[in-house]
């Protein structure tokens, strides 16, 4: 082969190369775009500014769409408190999704039955727990003590379910209080 043609072909490697590069680092930039977007959005429907919560809660599939499934996960977490779960804790969760104006079909729906038929990671309720310190204080007293109750009476809602044949047995049980101490102590 000549050296021209090999010099043609290094060109052509060479452009190739480039090329490359050039469209992983657009792809790059696009990606990193669509999550600042998706930030900012969840960011204004959250009411949070912390950026580092922001990119967690992306991080986990919150987005401002899905954000209502979020606001029950504290439900979800008392309803795994066993490690399993029951029936009638799946239906207490399902029934305050429907009650808090989520639809039965959809993408938050979805994510909220991905959560009752897996179990989710425990930074999910960390990252809960983040959140609702954040919220907590942009809210007046009123509001802050009508979501705590709110969450309370969702938490004893599933754990009702859970408290065996013809509800005898404690209120709560041991594994759902630290679940109804973190929402107190955030939301308090």
């Amino acid at each position: 082969m000549s050296s021209w043609a090999l010099d043609q072909r290094r060109k052509a490697l060479e452009e190739a190369f480039f090329q490359k590069q050039e469209v992983a680092a657009l792809s790059k930039l696009r990606e990193k775009r669509e999550r600042e977007e998706k930030c900012r959005e969840l960011g204004q429907q959250a009411g949070v500014r912390n950026q580092e919560l922001l990119e967690t809660m992306i991080g986990m599939g919150i987005e401002a769409e899905t954000l209502a499934a979020f606001m029950l996960v504290p439900l979800i977490a008392a309803a795994w408190a066993d490690e399993r779960i029951e029936e009638g804790e799946r239906d207490a969760v399902l029934e305050a999704a429907v009650q808090s104006g989520i639809q039965r079909e959809g993408r938050v729906y979805e994510l909220l039955e991905s959560w009752l038929a897996h179990q989710p990671s425990p930074r999910l309720m960390e990252t809960w727990v983040e959140y609702a310190k954040a919220v907590k204080d942009q809210l007046d007293p009123d509001q802050q003590e009508q979501l705590k109750a709110s969450m309370l009476r969702g938490i004893e809602r599933v754990a009702d379910e859970a408290r065996g044949l013809l509800g005898i047995g404690p209120r709560l049980r041991r594994r759902e209080k630290p679940i109804l101490e973190q929402v107190e102590a955030a939301l308090s």
